[in-house]
Order: structure tokens, then sequence, then C-alpha cells
């Protein structure tokens, strides 16, 4: 653990769909943004990519792209960069070091920053939004995955617990987590009250069992300052002119799928910042991915990318389980590859 990061241990990042421009692009489009076509040339900036693999990926599919990815961790930029080398990508750029080395970069047309943002503490939050208002472009979204309150009550609190009791170990961080796990397990197992209280994180400690202790530590050890309120970081965007555009979520942040017609008389406009905390009051929302944009949403653009879509009912399930299952058939090969890097 160095500056309340975890280094010593690289985390497994895997693909993610929702990072793919296609995606990205058709969660824009739904949301009103005629956002760079992924199928020409655009700038893709990812913060905190770890070990490069949904980058990689990315590069090899768009070619006339330019991909950079930013990581604390220097192994996870050696491993990044020793993929990109096996698949011969010059379209890629992976640079070790925090958010100060973002500063020359060119302006992009897609700025993530995923699993990352509710990890770092509120002044690289600050500096992070700052570097999207600096260098989106003009029509270029920028996508913030982070937890989210208040579903995210119940592990910020079984978190803060596990990283408390970590922090006066010398051991390596895989033995801290190992030992501070088996004791929240002992605590719940014998009855502990606060697991009844909080039965999401009871679930959370029987997950934290079962996976990877490399990817499950860094998600307890690193840095928290506990699930954000979503008014708290649309607030914070907008004050460097970028506004809230929707959900890269495409499934399960549409409201006519997921929330029923009596509730949606009482929670507002959806795009307010009021109307998306009343929502998270309903869904207990524990994770958000939120898009954001300087350009202004047209409806009508958005109703037309529906309309060529076919996008109706069931039609937008179909739709993006098609574009998933597009990204899934092509990242097969490259984890493939992957595996013998490991």
């Amino acid at each position: 653990m160095e500056e309340g990061y975890t280094r010593d241990v690289a985390f497994p990042s895997g693909f993610n769909h929702r990072q793919m421009p296609s995606h990205l692009h058709l969660a824009a489009g739904l949301a009103g943004i005629d956002a760079a076509d992924p199928s020409g040339a655009f700038t893709y900036l990812d913060i905190g990519c770890g070990n490069g693999l949904a980058l990689v990926l990315a590069a090899s599919v768009h070619p006339s792209a330019q991909f950079f990815g930013v990581d604390l961790n220097p192994e996870h930029i050696r491993m990044a960069r020793e993929f990109a080398a096996l698949g011969n990508l010059e379209n890629v750029t992976f640079i070790e070091g925090d958010l100060s080395a973002v500063g020359d970069l060119p302006e992009a047309d897609y700025i993530v920053c995923m699993g990352l943002f509710s990890w770092l503490d509120q002044a690289r939050r600050e500096e992070f939004v700052r570097i999207c208002g600096k260098l989106l472009s003009a029509n270029g979204i920028a996508v913030v995955d982070y937890a989210a309150q208040p579903g995210s009550a119940g592990a910020d609190i079984l978190y803060g617990a596990m990283r408390r009791l970590a922090s006066s170990s010398t051991a390596d961080s895989v033995t801290q987590f190992a030992e501070v796990s088996s004791k929240m397990k002992h605590i719940r197992d014998a009855g502990g009250n606060f697991f009844a209280v909080y039965p999401t994180a009871d679930g959370r400690l029987t997950d934290l069992l079962a996976n990877d202790p490399a990817g499950e530590l860094h998600e307890v050890l690193n840095l928290r300052d506990g699930g954000l309120w979503s008014p708290d970081v649309t607030g914070a965007f907008a004050d460097q002119g970028l506004s809230y555009c929707g959900s890269a979520e495409i499934l399960t942040g549409r409201d006519r799928l997921t929330l029923p017609a009596k509730a949606l008389l009482h929670l507002g406009d959806r795009m307010s910042a009021e109307g998306q905390l009343l929502r998270d009051m309903f869904r207990n929302t524990a994770h958000r991915t939120d898009v954001f944009s300087r350009a202004v949403p047209e409806q009508k653009f958005a109703e037309s990318l529906r309309q060529r879509l076919c996008i109706k009912g069931q039609g937008i399930k179909d739709a993006v389980r098609r574009a998933a299952a597009v990204d899934a058939a092509r990242v097969k090969g490259l984890e493939a590859v992957k595996a013998g890097l490991d």
C-alpha cells in the first residue's frame, strides 16, 4: 500500500463492454449527443486503464483512432505495453503516472474513468473533472463509473472497518485482505448485528470471500471516501461546463424499463439533479455510470436514432445485446492471448 493505493498486487482488469466506443456512441446517441463516429478517426482517453485489456481491444477494432491509457501502477503499464506489442498496435499509448501525466495529451472525443472515480480522494476527483473540462471535444463525452449512494452505504461501512483493521498490519496486501476478511466472516457467522442491519454488506462479504482476492483487495483496501451522491458528481461537472446526459447503463438507466408507472409520477425530471437523486433513492442505487458532455442534447437526434435502429420496447434490449455480442466475440481471441502473458 502506498499513498492510499495498492501497488504490490496488479489488478486483474477484464473486458468491459460499457467502455467500448460502439457502446458509448449508442449511449450518447440515445441521450441526444452526436458523438464521434466510432467507425472513423477519434481520440479516446482512459484514466485508470489497469492492464490495458479493454483499451488494446478497442485499439485493435478501431485502427483509425488514437487511444491513450494512464495508470499509476507500473506493473499495470508494463502489462499493457506488452499486450499492445503482441498485437503490433501503433495507435495506443500507455502512460505511467497520476493525473498530472494527462496534461499534455490532445483533445479527446471519449474520456472514461471506469471503477476508479469514487476511490480517488476529493482533490484527485476534482482534478479529473478539470481534465475533462479542458480536454473534452465539442461533441465529446466523458463517462464516469462510481460507487453511489444510497445503495453503497452497507459496503462503505464494511470496507471502512476492514481498512482500519488492515492499517496496523505490515504484511503484504493479499495477507492483509485475507486476515481482515476472516475477521469479518467470524463476526457475521456469529450473528453480528451489523450484517443483519445491512444485508447488502452480508452479500458483499460473501462475494469478497468467493472472488479473486487480487481484484477484491483493490476494492477494499484502496483509499476511498465511500459512495458518492449523484448531485455532487453532476454539480462538479457542471462547474466545468459539462452537463449530465444520461447513463451508459443503457438498459437499467431507462425509466420505462426499470420503474413502475406509479413511481414516475413522483420522481420529477430524469435529467435534473433532483430527479436523479429521487431515482437513486427509489432504486437504492449502488453504482452509476454517468455520461457528461458540453454539447446540448438534441432530442430530435435521439428520436431519429431510435427510429433508424427500430428501437422500441424490446427492441432496445435487442440492440444493446447485439452490440455487446459483437464486442464479446472480438475479445475472445485477445483474452486467449492475455492468458498466455499470465
